[in-house]
């Protein structure tokens, strides 16, 4: 990756950031499309945001009078106001799935996903999954679907935004990995070693602490303890807890070591937090 590629993913990342940080979704409109030959959209500008994701055959879409031939596994992701108009192929007709949706901040203002116009995601089964659901659910219409639409929804643009912003697959990711993950989720706060999780799986313990990092990016270590200092940031905002008493609840038996992590990683001490937060409720 040159420099001009690393600016451009970090740039990526922050407007992903920005993004996620509690949209509101409003589904509009809905689809499983599978053309026929005669299959025509006239152009027309689009209301609001709009995805398509295409899982068979081909089509040549027209997006602000520039031409675009897609075909499975392409992504189409457009904003309101864009102009669009396609045709499918009679020798390979195209199914896709589309929705129209609104995204608002927390501000109430009008935001879109941060993908660009096509993005070739690939054929994923784990998507596509998501993308039935979805429809089954927006097409059965029993109570509490408005709710459970817009949670799909979200679901799928997490997705996305993994598989075309962080360039990961976590419908692929290694099953060992996955349980590994929960497995500290829950336990946290126990005594958790390399070791000890690679031979859950009969594994080579250098083989699997190079598996973790592989399929996480961080290595195990420093995964437990970005967990544990969450969970401890948690229990001191509940304001039930001391310091000393989070330390030793999410597995720190040293407590000037649990402040030094949680420094470390939350850029300000456990301490200071809890001023904070003792301040703000007098």
């Amino acid at each position: 990756m040159d420099k001009i590629e690393q600016t451009e993913k970090i740039r990526a990342e922050a407007q992903a950031k920005a993004f996620e940080a509690d949209i509101q979704p409003t589904v509009n409109y809905l689809v499983k499309r599978e053309c026929l030959p005669t299959w025509l959209a006239e152009s027309f500008p689009v209301v609001d945001s709009d995805i398509t994701y295409i899982i068979k055959g081909k089509a040549r879409y027209v997006i602000n009078d520039i031409c675009h031939e897609v075909s499975a596994g392409d992504l189409i992701c457009m904003a309101p106001g864009d102009t669009k108009r396609a045709t499918t192929y009679p020798a390979d007709l195209m199914t896709c799935f589309a929705v129209n949706f609104k995204l608002t901040n927390p501000q109430g203002i009008d935001t879109r996903p941060p993908f660009p116009l096509i993005s070739h995601i690939g054929v994923n089964e784990g998507l596509i999954h998501q993308f039935h659901e979805m429809v089954f659910t927006w097409t059965a219409q029993q109570p509490g679907y408005i709710l459970k639409s817009k949670g799909i929804l979200l679901l799928i643009l997490h997705q996305l935004m993994d598989l075309i912003i962080y360039d990961k697959d976590s419908s692929t990711a290694d099953f060992r990995i996955k349980k590994v993950l929960r497995h500290i989720s829950d336990h946290y706060s126990e005594k958790i070693t390399i070791k000890k999780m690679a031979a859950l799986f009969n594994m080579n313990a250098a083989y699997f602490g190079e598996l973790f990092t592989h399929e996480t990016g961080t290595t195990m270590h420093k995964y437990l303890a970005k967990i544990r200092i969450r969970n401890a940031v948690s229990m001191l905002q509940s304001g039930a807890y001391t310091v000393g008493e989070a330390a030793e609840q999410t597995g720190f038996l040293d407590t000037n070591y649990f402040y030094k992590q949680f420094k470390k990683i939350m850029g300000f001490s456990p301490s200071s937090r809890l001023h904070h937060l003792l301040r703000s409720t007098a």
